[in-house]
């Protein structure tokens, strides 16, 4: 008889160099919270200086080829590295309109774009359940230490914690169900298992998407209330791009097969078209609702991620359409929530007409207005579902489209009938805010122009 090793534990190879990013993001994390407790250096620019490092090593690997960083948790590979950078630059530009008096949440803002950035590339259940508590923990420190209010903070901390433990319960049972922690795998056993009960796919699936959907969205809103803002508005602008962002990326790793780049079972592709309806709809029309522009801002993100789950339905080539539509929304986003919250004050100089200016030419392209950015993945969406004969969700996507164009231009619209006083009443900054958007705004009409070609 000869006896055989058998290995118990398969330590995965470390490709570390594929992480410098996230590994700068991390020691700016550290080296921030250490900045806030000495009084001697300001947190906010030592983690600006990070996070333009950490945006240089994203820009230098996009040229790579991609890979496991730390075995199967996590890759490194297709759209990841340009939605990385997305996501770092993002938080950059951010943080550069960010008010000076507020360095605490510095460190805090960073620890939830690694969270998102790692939420992109999690192909495990072990991978996005660490993913989404290190956003949710970023995201709600970084709102307590910003907060004019910590009560209704909490109220939406506790919302993102109950999101987070649903989502848990459906990943349990995802794993029961397909045997297997990894995404990709799960999804090929799916397909050879007719035994399962009818309802067990989607009934699981639907509640993983909606503690998702909680843990990551939440109730922005609500910390925008009647007489100002609860936090600061670039605070509202990151919770309404970065965390959406990462949320489609996530249902892509979790939907899409990587070998036929191909949703698979029909049950599946019929739980995400009735979650992505919901948002749509239901973001959108909460959306009318509201009167104050960055609070409708902050609830139509949600109907703009339904748009993106309802992309998911479509044939995916190279450039899955959902990111697609994700990474038109996130500039015009970040641009016109900053413009549209108080960010500047009687007497500052600089035209008054100029920040109406931007916020409409934003609004815009949130609309899908050509020839700014918003109109070409919501023509290629529409395109795609009717040439694969999909009515219903088309039906879907074109009333989205038609909800969203009410709800963007509605106030674009305002902002002219009022003009000498819109720019102080919605906002309209001047100095970094306004340069900020100016950037944002020239990158939605150079990608709707088609200089910039993404996809």
């Amino acid at each position: 008889m000869i006896a055989t090793a058998t290995p118990l534990l398969t330590v995965p190879e470390l490709d570390l160099a594929l992480w410098y990013p996230e590994l700068v993001l991390v020691a700016t994390v550290m080296l921030g919270l250490i900045g806030t407790l000495t009084s001697r250096v300001n947190a906010r620019w030592l983690v600006l200086a990070g996070l333009a490092v950490a945006s240089g090593l994203a820009v230098i690997s996009l040229s790579g080829d991609g890979g496991l960083p730390i075995g199967p948790h996590f890759a490194v590979a297709a759209t990841t590295p340009l939605i990385r950078l997305v996501m770092i630059l993002g938080t950059f530009l951010v943080l550069l309109a960010w008010p000076t008096r507020i360095q605490r949440a510095a460190p805090f803002l960073t620890l939830g774009t690694l969270g998102v950035v790692l939420l992109a590339q999690a192909m495990t259940v072990g991978g996005m359940l660490l993913a989404v508590a290190t956003t949710v923990l970023g995201g709600g420190l970084m709102a307590m230490a910003a907060s004019g209010s910590h009560q209704l903070t909490r109220q939406w901390l506790r919302v993102a914690v109950i999101g987070y433990a649903i989502l848990a319960f459906g990943l349990v049972f995802w794993s029961g169900l397909t045997g297997t922690m990894s995404f990709a795998g799960g999804l090929a056993l799916l397909t050879v298992n007719p035994s399962l009960p009818a309802l067990a796919v989607p009934a699981t699936l639907a509640v993983m998407l909606v503690g998702l959907s909680l843990a990551l969205l939440g109730e922005p809103g609500r910390l925008i209330v009647d007489h100002g803002e609860v936090l600061p508005v670039p605070a509202t602008a990151w919770l309404t791009t970065m965390p959406p962002l990462g949320l489609v990326m996530a249902v892509q790793n979790l939907l899409i097969r990587t070998d036929t780049g191909q949703p698979i079972l029909e049950p599946v592709l019929k739980t995400v078209i009735l979650v992505g309806g919901v948002l749509v709809l239901g973001g959108f029309m909460a959306a009318l609702a509201q009167t104050r522009t960055v609070r409708r801002l902050a609830w139509a993100a949600s109907g703009q991620v339904g748009l993106a789950l309802l992309a998911v339905s479509t044939e995916i080539v190279t450039w899955p359409m959902a990111t697609l539509v994700m990474l038109a929304f996130v500039p015009a986003q970040l641009g016109a929530v900053l413009l549209a919250g108080p960010t500047s004050r009687r007497g500052e100089s600089g035209p008054r007409w100029m920040p109406a200016l931007m916020l409409t030419g934003l609004l815009l392209s949130l609309a899908g207005v050509p020839p700014l950015a918003g109109w070409r993945p919501r023509f290629g969406l529409l395109d795609s579902l009717l040439a694969a004969d999909l009515t219903l969700v088309s039906g879907l996507v074109a009333l989205g489209v038609l909800l969203g164009m009410v709800v963007y231009l509605t106030p674009a619209v305002t902002i002219w009938r009022t003009a000498e006083d819109a720019p102080e009443e919605d906002g309209g900054g001047h100095g970094p805010a306004l340069s900020v958007a100016g950037l944002l705004l020239l990158l939605s009409l150079a990608w709707g122009a088609g200089l910039v070609n993404l996809g």
